[in-house]
């Protein structure tokens, strides 16, 4: 069960209790309680606290990646179709999503309007400099289970997973060669184009 919940910040953990004794709705009780319990992740934002499940209960049928929710799924699954929805208008390029598209047309333009105050480097979005400050603060968020080894981002970490489990996902289609990331894969394509 996958499911958010939206608190007034001001909300105490004794005033959602007090909220539940009054609720009828067993349902209701029960999701807010469990989110309570289980200590998800909370994001305090524009007045409201977010309350996160960690769940991931939406599986893509074709890779079989999973996601929090139903609308990131169809997202996700565009991809697979191939459907791109979105285009710029200066070059064509087309998106599956507008947000991919408005982070492309910001190249356009070259605003970078979120600069690092810590080194010389400015980014398009403030996503982009969040992940940033992880560096420079090495925060490594991401353990391995197998060796307690630790990343900053969590591609990283699925990566490194490959080495213990064995995945080379990334195949060569000419020599069947295969690889645990799609940047060695492109490395080794070039080997063949060199032999041409």
């Amino acid at each position: 069960m996958q499911f958010m919940v939206f608190l007034p910040v001001f909300f105490t953990k004794s005033l959602v209790t007090i909220i539940l004794s009054s609720l009828f709705l067993y349902n209701i009780r029960h999701v807010i309680s469990t989110v309570l319990l289980n200590k998800p992740k909370i994001v305090i934002t524009k007045g409201y606290m977010f309350c996160l499940s960690q769940e991931k209960p939406y599986a893509c049928t074709l890779c079989e990646k999973t996601f929090t929710t139903l609308t990131n799924l169809k997202t996700h699954q565009k991809r697979h179709s191939g459907i791109n929805d979105f285009s710029c208008g200066s070059c064509g390029k087309t998106f599956f999503t507008k947000s991919g598209l408005e982070r492309h047309e910001l190249l356009h333009t070259g605003h970078k309007a979120f600069p690092c105050e810590l080194c010389d480097l400015s980014f398009f979005t403030k996503s982009e400099i969040t992940r940033h400050m992880r560096y420079h603060k090495g925060e490594k968020r991401f353990t391995c289970t197998q060796c307690n080894k630790s990343f900053i981002e969590n591609q990283h970490l699925i990566i490194h997973e490959r080495i213990h489990t064995g995945e080379r996902p990334y195949l060569c289609q000419l020599c069947k060669k295969s690889f645990y990331t799609k940047s060695k894969l492109n490395r080794h394509m070039r080997t063949h184009a060199n032999r041409s």
